[in-house]
Parts: structure tokens; sequence; C-alpha cells
């Protein structure tokens, strides 16, 4: 059970905070800030808010994306745009694509990967399994 002041350190911690900020703010030590820390409950929620928050900035890039091609594409076709401009955007663009081309096949090469791997792991046994990770 996370207690609401861990809950809060947690919070502070996920958007960068330091140990002392976080510790000033909530007017306790910097060692029960580090002590909040340790406890795999507060770990988890610190794991939990920066991944909520990686995925919020990604969505809202995602949502900027195609006025920003637009842009672009329009300092590319201005004839009274600098030549260095427009080049720049060329480039931006040619990027924007090829990486987008490439997170696509290795999408597709993740999902065949996970296709292979899904019948040989149901017929792993928990035996296997434990077996595997005393090896560890």
């Amino acid at each position: 059970m996370v207690k609401e002041r861990e809950r809060t350190a947690a919070l502070l911690l996920a958007q960068g905070k330091t140990n002392r900020a976080v510790a000033q703010k909530l007017g306790v030590t910097e060692k029960t800030i580090w002590n909040y820390r340790q406890k795999p409950a507060v770990q988890k929620i610190i794991r939990d808010t920066q991944q909520e928050f990686a995925e919020l900035s990604g969505s809202m890039a995602v949502t900027v994306v195609p006025e920003a091609i637009c842009v672009l594409q329009e300092i590319l076709n201005d004839p009274d745009s600098r030549a260095a401009d427009r080049i720049q955007a060329a480039r931006t663009l040619m990027s924007g694509s090829a990486a987008f081309q490439e997170r696509k096949l290795l999408e597709r090469q993740i999902s065949d990967l996970e296709h292979q791997i899904s019948p040989s792991l149901t017929n792993i046994t928990e035996a296997e399994i434990i077996e595997v990770e005393d090896d560890e």
C-alpha cells in the first residue's frame, strides 16, 4: 500500500525532479525520498507515470505531423523560398519518409518473430522456466 506522500513523491520523481527537490517540496529529508524510491510499489508508480508521459508526448507529436509535412511542402514548393530552406525541407521530408519506412519494416519483422516464437512458447514447461532462472 502506497501512502499519499509516497505517491506524490513518485509523481514528482517521474517528472524528473531530484530527490533534493522532492524532499524540499514535501518537507522531508532526502533520505526519506531515497527510502521511498526503494519500495517496489513506488518504483512501479514512477515507471507507469513515465510511460504515460512518453505515450502522451508521442501521441501529441503524431497529431502535429500532418501540419508539419504541409509546412515543409509549402517551403519546398515556394519559388520565393531561399534555396537552402527548400533543400532543408526536402531533406527533412526524405529523412522522415525513410524513418517511417524503416519503422514499418521493423514492426513487420517483430511481428513475424513473435509468430515464430508463439507456438514454441506454449510448449515450454514450468520446470524449463525454473531451470533457466536457476542458471542465471
